[in-house]
């Protein structure tokens, strides 16, 4: 299994690649949204980890483009990543709703449930 790993951090793209190579998947970085739309072109993705601040084109214009059918009819799940979680308005956005989304800082036991919630794998026990 593939994920992709959209962020503008490279230190917290590492961390979450870590915490999904033990779960055996392949990782894929992307710095921003416009790359996270070049990787899913280049390869098939099975999980997006996304920030939801990212430079070019944000978390919520990416969303609608893969939603909106352009890798296909079913897209990948998708975990989304703040570290200011109560201050978004997650419920009434419809772009957000369905999603998994995680507090930063990111913790492995956090990770763990929020990658069962978006896609049920075994891994960090």
């Amino acid at each position: 299994m593939r994920a992709l790993i959209v962020d503008a951090d490279s230190d917290a793209r590492l961390q979450v690649s870590k915490l999904l190579d033990e779960c055996g998947f392949d990782s894929v970085g992307a710095a921003d949204g416009v790359d996270a739309l070049r990787s899913m072109s280049d390869f098939a993705i099975d999980l997006i980890v996304a920030e939801i601040s990212l430079p070019r084109l944000d978390v919520v214009q990416l969303i609608h483009i893969i939603r909106n059918g352009a890798f296909g009819p079913t897209p990948p799940p998708m975990i989304i990543c703040s570290a200011r979680l109560h201050e978004a308005s997650w419920a009434i956005h419809p772009a957000l709703q369905g999603l998994t989304l995680l507090a930063k800082p990111v913790t492995p036991r956090a990770f763990a449930t929020a990658l069962d919630a978006a896609l049920p794998v075994e891994c960090l026990d």
